[in-house]
């Protein structure tokens, strides 16, 4: 497989699993709990780091702005995010009976399960993906042309930090053969 596509295919891998676990383990009371608002980004990914933005120094309406279209995107994909909740907790449950009956049924249950998790989470995928798109489209429509250079510069400077990793873990995974 071309190194490229490798990488995609494992970028989208990393935020499936990853956003699985999200999704699973917060519930959105629990996440309005703590203080969580639609819009915000922590370790689980998202649209944009923040400090990206932060580094652009925007402007309070700039800011505003941002927060707004986020905040609609995340409700967007609420749908999905609570489907691949659902499909996460299915699955769980599958696996914890096929562990204390492991019959040809609960195998076919795990197996059906994981299917409709796979399926939530590209379903998911795909969704983000599109709005990474809009969003930047949106930033483009908002920034000034030096916002958006810099963005754009950051933006190459964060690909390149995410090739090396990515090269860097590949050379020590062919070291451990």
């Amino acid at each position: 497989m071309k190194p490229n596509r490798f990488f995609a295919v494992a970028m989208v891998g990393a935020f499936l699993i990853l956003g699985a676990q999200v999704a699973i383990s917060q519930t959105q009371e629990q996440k309005e709990q703590r203080g969580f608002r639609p819009g915000m980004r922590g370790r689980q990914g998202g649209f944009m780091h923040m400090r990206m933005l932060r580094a652009l120094n925007l402007s309070e309406d700039q800011q505003e702005q941002v927060r707004e279209f986020q905040r609609d995107q995340f409700e967007k994909t609420k749908e999905e995010r609570d489907a691949l909740a659902d499909a996460q907790h299915e699955y769980q449950e599958a696996v914890a009976a096929l562990e204390t009956v492991n019959d040809g049924d609960g195998q076919s249950k795990v197996r059906k399960a994981a299917k409709k998790l796979a399926d939530k989470q590209a379903a998911l995928s795909i969704a983000s993906a599109g709005q990474r798109t809009e969003f930047l489209d949106y930033l483009n429509s908002i920034l000034d042309p030096e916002q958006w250079e810099e963005l754009q510069k950051l933006r190459t400077e964060m690909e390149q930090f995410r090739n090396g990793r990515f090269e860097r873990r590949k050379e020590q995974r062919q070291d451990l053969r």
